[in-house]
């Protein structure tokens, strides 16, 4: 992930330089000709100025004044927004629905206090069929965490990168566990995504 973020660091001074150069080969009657008389030159202002088109994020964290809930054979965290931008993204019913097709970074976490259990949770993709009559749920990511029997205390995090459609539906949950004790504050039990 580093090296990625390096790499994409370097690639935007280059391209910030070539169009520094392209503007200062232009003569000024060809630049008010071509350039301003179009989107293009209020788009390489932008990247000259260093500003990039606005990428959506959101990160839920854990309801501290609720208790998580039982749905069936799973356990609900309840979540409120933490920090929110951008328009690709909202909640609904503790789920995260995306509202652009695009590449995403998912992450989860969950601190767990049960003593000499595994515990873990599961991040799902409920998906629609075009004509919306049919949902297909897969695991996106899970997390498995053996609890020590001493002190407790365990954090279950994962992350990855998934390709997600508009309409997809994201949800956290712990499975086949109904007597999870589960940290619900915010810098210990939380869930996102950030849109690459």
């Amino acid at each position: 992930m580093q090296e990625v973020s390096v790499l994409k660091s370097k690639l935007r001074i280059i391209k910030r330089d070539l169009l520094l150069q392209l503007v200062q080969l232009q003569s000024p009657s060809t630049l008010k000709d071509d350039l301003l008389m179009s989107d293009t030159w209020e788009r390489i202002k932008r990247e000259l100025a260093g500003c990039t088109p606005e990428h959506s994020f959101l990160q839920l964290a854990a309801k501290g004044d609720e208790k998580p809930q039982l749905r069936g054979n799973v356990t609900v965290i309840p979540w409120t927004v933490a920090a929110q931008r951008g328009p690709a993204l909202a909640t609904l019913n503790n789920k995260i629905i995306v509202q652009e097709d695009s590449y995403f970074v998912v992450y989860g976490q969950v601190l767990f206090l049960n003593p000499s259990e595994v515990m873990g949770h599961v991040i799902t993709r409920k998906t629609s069929s075009v004509a919306g009559t049919e949902q297909t749920i897969t695991r996106l990511f899970h997390c498995l965490q053996e609890m020590p029997e001493d002190d407790s205390v365990n954090t279950c995090y994962t992350a990855g990168i998934a390709r997600l459609g508009c309409r997809d539906e994201l949800e956290l949950v712990v499975p086949f566990r109904p007597d999870a004790q589960i940290v619900m504050d915010t810098e210990s039990t939380f869930f996102g995504i950030i849109q690459l």
